[in-house]
């Protein structure tokens, strides 16, 4: 996932989504422990846009799938 950003793609997200960092939240730029397929990594971390697809609002909340699908996933 590498391409013309100017910021980290967490800090992008981060930027106006500030209030994402407190400690009981979605832990990003960490390397996850288990095999991840069919979800994209950025340099092999997990960021914002393993469940998020910030182009598009295709399940409400601009989910990349249904909750029940990322859960497997």
């Amino acid at each position: 996932m590498k391409g013309d950003l100017k910021k980290k793609l967490s800090d992008l997200c981060l930027d106006c989504h500030c209030d994402r960092t407190l400690p009981l939240e979605y832990k990003v730029d960490i390397v996850p422990k288990m095999e991840v397929r069919g979800l994209p990594l950025a340099d092999g971390n997990v960021t914002c846009v393993i469940c998020n697809y910030p182009h598009a609002n295709i399940h409400g909340s601009m989910l990349r799938m249904t909750h029940a699908d990322l859960c497997q996933k």
